[in-house]
Formats: C-alpha cells, sequence, structure tokens
C-alpha cells in the first residue's frame, strides 16, 4: 500500500484497526522535498479503558520540579483527571520528585530527550504538544498545553475547568478554545508584598497575587478537531474559538520578577484544598 500523507492522516488510520501490526508504505509530502518510508510501523494503541473528558500536557526540567505538586493539586480541584509531564533534563533528577503523583495514577512522566540544539525552544515544545495531542486522540475530549507557571482559571463563579468544558462538548468541530493570558506577579508595594508571602502557605497563588494586563495566550486543544499545533495557536485543524477572559477563562501567568498592580485575591480560594492533597500525596508542605 503506497499513499500520500498531508494532513491529516487517512481517517482509516485514525481508528484502531484489528490487526496491530500495521505496516505501511508512505510517501511523507512536505514543502522542502518528499520522503519515502518503506514498512513504517504504525503506532497502535489499545482502545482506552476509560475515555477522559479533561488531560493537561506539560514540559518541564528539573529546576520547576519542586512547583509541580501544588500545580497539580490545583488543576486536580478544576476537574483535570490526568497530566502528562515531558521531562526536558535528565531523567534521574526528575523522577523521584514525581514519583508519588505516579504512584497516584495521576501522572504520567514522559523521558522527551531531544538533540541539545533544540532544548528550550518552541520546536522543542512543538514536538512535545503534537506529541501529545496524537497520543490522545481517541483518549480525551479535551488537552490544555500550558506551562508549569501558568494556572487555568474559570471566570464562572462556583464552575470548575472541566465543568465549564462540559458545557463545550456541543463544539466538537472545534480544533481548540484559546485561552487569553494575564500576568501574576509581586506587589509593587514591598510591605504588601512581604505580608503576601508570610501568608502563602508556601503557594505560588498565594505569593503572587497582584495582577497585570491580559497579554499572550494558550489552548486547550480538541486532539480530534486538529492535525497540527504550534504552541499557542492551530496550524493545521481548527477552527479555534476565543474564550473571553474576563467571563468565561483566563491563563494565569506566574512571573515573580514583574512589580504588579491590583491586587487579585480570586484563587486562594483553592489555597486550602490544595495544601491538603499535596500532603495526601506523600508531599511535605508547600
Amino acid at each position: 500500500m503506497t499513499f500520500t500523507v498531508t494532513a491529516p492522516l487517512p481517517r482509516l488510520y485514525l481508528a484502531a484497526p484489528r490487526d496491530r501490526s500495521l505496516r505501511v508504505n508512505m510517501i511523507m509530502q512536505h514543502p522542502k522535498g518528499i520522503y519515502r518510508f518503506d514498512n513504517a510501523p504504525f503506532c497502535l494503541r489499545p482502545d482506552p479503558t476509560q475515555f477522559k473528558h479533561l488531560v493537561l500536557c506539560t514540559e518541564m526540567t528539573a529546576d520547576v520540579a519542586a512547583l509541580v505538586p501544588q500545580w497539580v493539586a490545583y488543576h486536580r480541584l478544576q476537574g483535570v483527571e490526568h497530566f502528562y509531564l515531558y521531562i526536558d533534563d535528565e531523567l534521574a533528577k526528575v523522577r523521584p520528585k514525581l514519583e508519588p503523583l505516579v504512584k497516584q495514577g495521576i501522572a504520567t512522566v514522559i523521558d522527551w530527550q531531544w538533540p541539545e540544539r533544540y532544548r528550550g525552544s518552541h520546536k522543542f515544545q512543538q514536538a512535545e504538544q503534537n506529541g501529545c495531542l496524537m497520543r490522545m486522540r481517541g483518549q480525551a475530549r479535551w488537552v490544555a498545553l500550558t506551562d508549569v507557571d501558568e494556572y487555568i482559571q474559570c471566570m464562572v463563579p462556583g464552575v470548575t475547568v472541566a465543568e465549564f468544558l462540559n458545557q463545550r462538548n456541543v463544539l466538537d468541530h472545534v480544533g481548540s478554545l484559546i485561552v487569553q493570558g494575564t500576568w501574576f506577579g509581586s506587589n509593587a508595594n514591598e510591605t504588601l508584598q512581604a505580608e503576601f508571602e508570610a501568608t502563602s502557605r508556601g503557594l505560588t497563588l498565594g505569593r503572587y497575587r497582584s495582577r497585570g494586563k491580559v497579554e499572550g495566550q494558550k489552548m486547550i486543544a480538541n486532539p480530534r478537531g486538529m492535525s497540527y499545533n504550534s504552541v499557542h495557536g492551530i496550524t493545521t485543524g481548527g477552527p479555534m474559538h476565543n474564550l473571553n477572559p474576563e467571563k468565561e477563562m483566563r491563563l494565569n501567568h506566574f512571573k515573580p520578577h514583574m512589580k504588579l498592580e491590583p491586587v487579585d485575591n480570586s484563587l486562594l480560594v483553592h489555597g486550602e484544598s490544595m495544601v491538603k492533597l499535596v500532603k495526601d500525596w506523600g508531599y511535605p508542605a508547600p
């Protein structure tokens, strides 16, 4: 069998065939040339035992591993069912810090080692995110693509992110929901900032309560509605639907070095529950 792949792949190969040893001859058409693959194996996965509504995918290094438990705790409270952690570092440095989450069945750690020249670039992040979206096609309804210093917040009072998305299942044709970003940082008033530090309980969202302007964006992607993304938007697939950051959903991006105003305490309501979850998983208090 020989066929030309543009994007997306033919529907025949998006389903899980009974013969899981399927191999094909492929001609990949690319702007820089045509590439041929003979007897190429498809990565076929078994049918999911439980279809997930919302998962979260991120890349990380050892430097931020200590922040992961509270970040996971917050998003668990928002209804995220599973976390895919792509490691851009020596796995031995990171894995022990994440092991309690793996044992709980909450997280999957993926050793995503690419050549050194791609480390820290959008190329690495693009590859990781698209790899996760391909993994989740047929496995999850929504895949949130964020970093460890970004917290997704539903702006509808009393509604979690997952509950909000549940109401959007009618948008199956949509490739992704665009969530606008908002900066959170230190307060320009040093006395007030010291007070935040003292009462933070070790939580990022307790230390940095000062909000800046709306800037930047990330995606909550529908893996069945797109073929390729480029970190902040869809390249192939779609369409994209923009969420209102004041009335629907926003992405809180924490940048400690920024001096910002005004004070926004809206995330603190989750603090006590976050600390309890982190302790229940066997971590020391944040």
